[in-house]
């Protein structure tokens, strides 16, 4: 999955923490916004929320920092 931002583009990848029943889908990467983070596309039906993700940790994904949240219209 590739998202662009800002004219740059993301190759994400889909974790086991996707639920396909929900329709919840979770897409990471270890390249972010910053040097210190990557980025988490949290897809949930019509609504997605990209987030922080702290490297090296194991910070659950609801306590990363929100970054952008939109929803279909």
């Amino acid at each position: 999955m590739h998202l662009l931002i800002d004219g740059i583009e993301y190759d994400l990848t889909a974790t086991s923490d996707s639920d396909a029943s929900t329709e919840k889908t979770i897409y990471t990467s270890d390249i972010g916004l910053d040097n210190t983070h990557g980025i988490i596309w949290q897809v949930n039906s019509d609504k997605a929320t990209l987030r922080n993700k702290t490297l090296g940790s194991n910070v659950a994904i609801e306590e990363e920092e929100v970054l952008f949240n939109c929803q279909k219209s």
